[in-house]
């Protein structure tokens, strides 16, 4: 597991000189990590209304994200301004499936990151992608994947700039449920 840095770490060159502390998550940051998970949930249901709807309550189940906290092969981290959190990474580390086919792999998985929209632009994200490129490499991991939707040309950019490239595309075709 990684370690939270104790002190308030100063943000990236770029950023406004803020004290942000990147700690990883407790149960007890449940309903903030609610909240920016709202906050990425409303983005993808506003741009993929066919794919995304807006959940009635929290948009995860409390018990969920505590097992994600407990989970020893995760990291959950947060980046707090003041006793505000203004930023979630959720990873994860896999191994490829044993197929003969496939280089055996060890790797992580970025399945959400996330700065509120009021933070955006401080240095924030790039702080916190940091501190998870380190923490999936004390894990022994041999690269980092995610997944980001084309819409959203923020991120792209974001991961782009951090030397992340395009390995795969996913592609769907929507079918005319009236002829089915």
């Amino acid at each position: 597991m990684a370690v939270p840095s104790p002190e308030p770490q100063p943000i990236p060159e770029g950023g406004t000189g803020d004290k942000i502390r990147l700690r990883e998550a407790t149960p007890k940051d449940f309903k903030a990590i609610s909240a920016l998970f709202q906050e990425v949930d409303n983005l993808h249901c506003e741009h993929l209304p066919d794919l995304f709807r807006r959940a009635e309550g929290a948009p995860r189940e409390e018990s969920f994200i505590i097992g994600l906290i407990r989970n020893p092969d995760a990291l959950v981290l947060v980046a707090e301004h003041e006793a505000r959190i203004l930023g979630l990474v959720v990873a994860l580390t896999r191994s490829s499936p044993g197929f003969p086919y496939l280089v055996p792999l060890r790797y992580a998985v970025i399945d959400t990151i996330v700065v509120t929209a009021s933070a955006r632009g401080r240095g924030i994200g790039q702080a916190m992608m940091a501190f998870t490129e380190a923490w999936a490499s004390d894990q022994g991991v041999d690269r980092i994947e995610l997944d980001v939707f084309e819409f959203n040309e923020e991120a792209l950019s974001f991961y782009q700039g951090r030397e992340f490239s395009v390995l795969s595309r996913r592609m769907v075709k929507l079918l005319d449920r009236d002829t089915c």
